[in-house]
């Protein structure tokens, strides 16, 4: 099969985002790399992000509203459930790719499961920090709280790994720690991922499944 054949999965999370999501939609409909799913999971905004999804007629967009909110971690285990691409990849609402980001990740994957970029951490007052993670191993991640922006995997490993073991965040970092288990990740050292810090996407209370997720990993491997 040519790498190029292969169809990715990109998986947007929605609430109450109308004041970044057109921009995030519009870096991945950019993409250089043209076969690709759009999966978007809505639940149930009540600002105006509901009429900018509407907006978009891509017929690679498949658009999914749930009645009311369940939060992130069950809109995207949705998401990825949805998935029919051989590859899936996230991008956060409020967040954008380098056009070239998916292209790029579908050279460099190889025959590992995953591949992950550097990326840009806009914070408050625009301030940047470039976060690479070049120092990652399974043994660190059950150490560190490494989430990886952007990673795109193997759909097909998801399916092994399903569901997140967390109820309200750090399903990133849960799903992370179980891919180390079963497959190897490579590393490309680019800035491809813009990854947008604000009061709205930094909950105080993140500790809680961040414990959670590195306690049932640290069991998994001793057994």
């Amino acid at each position: 099969m040519n790498k190029y054949s292969k169809m990715v999965t990109i998986c947007i999370t929605s609430f109450n985002r109308g004041e970044y999501i057109a921009h995030c939609i519009d870096s991945v409909l950019a993409q250089t790399y043209t076969n690709l799913e759009i999966i978007i999971v809505d639940g149930g905004s009540t600002d105006q992000t509901f009429d900018i999804l509407a907006s978009y007629k891509d017929p690679r967009i498949k658009l999914y509203i749930e009645p009311e909110p369940k939060g992130q971690v069950v809109a995207t285990q949705s998401a990825y459930d949805l998935a029919t691409g051989y590859y899936i990849g996230s991008v956060d609402s409020d967040d954008w790719i380098e056009p070239d980001c998916v292209e790029k990740c579908v050279n460099a994957i190889g025959d590992a499961g995953l591949v992950y970029t550097k990326c840009r951490w806009i914070g408050k007052g625009d301030r940047v920090d470039y976060r690479a993670y070049h120092e990652y191993s399974p043994e660190r991640l059950l150490g560190y709280f490494i989430t990886f922006h952007f990673r795109m995997f193997k759909t097909e490993l998801w399916r092994k790994v399903r569901p997140f073991g967390v109820k309200n965040y750090c399903w990133d970092y849960d799903l992370s720690l179980k891919l180390s288990e079963i497959t190897e990740f490579v590393h490309l050292p680019e800035v491809l991922y813009h990854w947008r810090r604000h009061d709205g996407n930094n909950p105080k209370d993140v500790h809680v499944d961040y414990r959670l997720a590195q306690a049932t990993a640290a069991l998994r491997r001793l057994q």
